[in-house]
């Protein structure tokens, strides 16, 4: 017998089955030969059988009703052959567990990612912080054909790849999104459709602060802000362009004032030098004896009005 019709070079027990093959058990599980055909079945140990090892003095025992008993370093398990051997197509993968950052995850504990067992779950939720995550499976074929039961996994979304795996599938610092994870044995690639497949689709939430909603509010605060910023540059403006005006209106106001008053000094120059020489003729004129008491009289009068006139173009210019 070769080696490579073992599950590994170590032997501890060998024995002879109802079904005429050999059981030979070693380091890493137990091998089913079978001499006239010389093929072999394997079962691993931890994934098929529940016990951790198999070492020096760990016996194994066949009964007459085909039960085999195989001791480990950790107990005892028993199975029958018949059983094992199952037809492919009846045979399916699924997940068995689950650990975010090194915890493995149940049904109901304080992380609530699990509200029933991982094998009956298609989709999980994780937060943002759960990113690192290892996911166990197995398979309900318990029994390994040789050289023709390998697997392989792909994380679509994060992998370009199919990648080899033995029982476990590690991913880590994944970013916020959906992913698929699919697992699928090599062997259908080989000489069967590929009909043994599972899959698990994983969403990572986004972050508190990379939300929609957070998004949104980015917006909103900016927008107000941005807002508040151009109604205050504008309410600034309008009140120095206000200021301005007024100034202008002030300076216009001022100049024409000047103007005003220039105008009336000018003119109350011009009016007071005719008016005095005419307020000269006027006294003369009221000295001469000659003239009746009602030329006179009329000729005081219009020295009286004369002088009033005098004495505003005075007042005028005194206010300049």
């Amino acid at each position: 017998m070769s080696g490579g019709h073992l599950i590994s070079n170590y032997r501890y027990a060998i024995a002879q089955t109802k079904n005429e093959n050999l059981l030979i058990t070693g380091d890493k599980g137990v091998t089913f030969f079978n001499p006239q055909l010389e093929t072999s079945r394997f079962i691993k140990l931890g994934v098929s059988l529940p016990i951790t090892s198999i070492t020096e003095g760990c016996g194994v025992t066949i009964c007459n009703d085909g039960e085999i008993f195989v001791g480990g370093s950790d107990g005892l398990t028993s199975f029958k052959e018949s059983k094992l051997y199952l037809e492919r197509k009846e045979h399916s993968l699924y997940f068995s567990g689950i650990s975010i950052h090194n915890r493995q995850l149940f049904p109901g504990d304080d992380t609530d990612v699990l509200s029933q067992a991982l094998p009956f779950t298609d989709k999980i939720h994780l937060a943002y912080n759960q990113n690192n995550i290892v996911v166990n499976f197995a398979s309900t074929n318990y029994i390994d054909i040789q050289r023709n039961n390998e697997y392989e996994h792909m994380l679509e979304g994060f992998d370009n790849s199919w990648n080899p795996t033995t029982h476990y599938s590690i991913y880590t610092n994944l970013n916020s999104g959906t992913y698929r994870l699919i697992l699928r044995e090599r062997a259908a690639l080989l000489d069967t459709p590929r009909t043994q497949e599972t899959s698990l689709f994983i969403h990572i939430a986004r972050p508190w602060y990379n939300t929609v909603w957070t998004w949104m509010t980015y917006i909103a605060v900016f927008a107000s802000a941005f807002t508040f910023i151009i109604h205050t540059h504008n309410s600034r403006r309008n009140l120095a362009l206000s200021l301005e005006k007024k100034q202008q209106e002030k300076e216009h106001n001022e100049k024409l004032t000047q103007t005003k008053l220039h105008f009336f000094t000018n003119i109350s120059h011009e009016f007071r030098v005719p008016l005095t020489l005419i307020i000269g003729q006027i006294d003369l004129l009221s000295q001469s004896s000659s003239l009746s008491p009602s030329v006179h009289n009329k000729i005081l009068n219009i020295s009286r009005n004369a002088n009033r006139m005098r004495g505003v173009i005075n007042e005028l210019l005194e206010f300049h």
